[in-house]
């Protein structure tokens, strides 16, 4: 399970997207080889600031 820091969503998978990261980091333009990866986001909102939480975190967190 995961959960955003961004909106909140709980999800059981990520989003994964492949990016420049040159781009991604907005330095692009100073660079002539690209550098790809796979980045996870949000299903919600499209944010990478995502963690993996476990079901007893999950638990508690909607105790609250």
């Amino acid at each position: 399970m995961y959960r955003c820091w961004n909106c909140g969503w709980r999800f059981d998978e990520p989003d994964y997207h492949e990016v420049c990261w040159e781009d991604y980091y907005g330095v692009g333009h100073e660079f002539f080889r690209k550098t790809y990866g796979v980045i996870a986001e949000c299903p919600s909102c499209g944010s990478d600031e995502i963690e993996e939480v476990s079901e007893e975190d999950d638990d508690d967190t909607e105790e609250e």
